[in-house]
């Protein structure tokens, strides 16, 4: 192949010299019981971040990462790069309603810890023993108002700012 013509089909301004092409990894159809550990995710817009986070829910054998309809496409071409190849391994669920999705979860037994950067939790306060869903938000905004009050549980990844 060219370089015209790997730039041509490429993503990328500059290629690495490899295209691969490969199925779709398709959302799982219904969201699927939580036993151990999940995530969801709103409003996420970064594809390099949510790629991370793909990664990073692999690397915790989290059993699904659960993404609401303003996340970026889970197939944008960047959060493929970004995953490294977790992309193939973390079953995602899309949903149009990720408020009424965390309530049915609730009803389940499932403890939901929401993430906020005032929290007074740190997140290694947390009991993980119980099964868990970690709620994440934007990148700049964090959860909206609606998701953020529902939640006994609130924890930072930030150290705490008091003494």
């Amino acid at each position: 192949m060219t370089p015209a013509v790997l730039k041509s089909i490429s993503t990328t301004v500059h290629p690495d010299g490899v295209v691969g092409v490969a199925r779709s990894h398709p959302a799982l159809p219904t969201p699927p019981q939580i036993t151990n550990l999940g995530l969801a995710i709103e409003a996420l817009q970064d594809p390099g971040n949510l790629g991370t986070i793909i990664r990073t829910t692999v690397a915790a054998q989290a059993e699904v990462l659960l993404l609401d309809a303003a996340v970026v496409d889970p197939e944008n071409p960047k959060v493929l790069r970004a995953s490294a190849g977790a992309w193939f391994y973390q079953p995602m669920h899309l949903t149009p309603n990720l408020g009424d999705l965390l309530q049915d979860y609730q009803k389940q037994g499932l403890q939901i810890i929401a993430t906020e950067p005032t929290a007074q939790h740190q997140y290694w306060q947390i009991d993980y023993c119980p099964p868990t869903l970690i709620l994440m938000g934007n990148e700049g905004s964090g959860l909206s108002p609606i998701l953020a009050k529902n939640w006994q549980t609130i924890a930072s990844a930030f150290p705490s700012q008091k003494g």
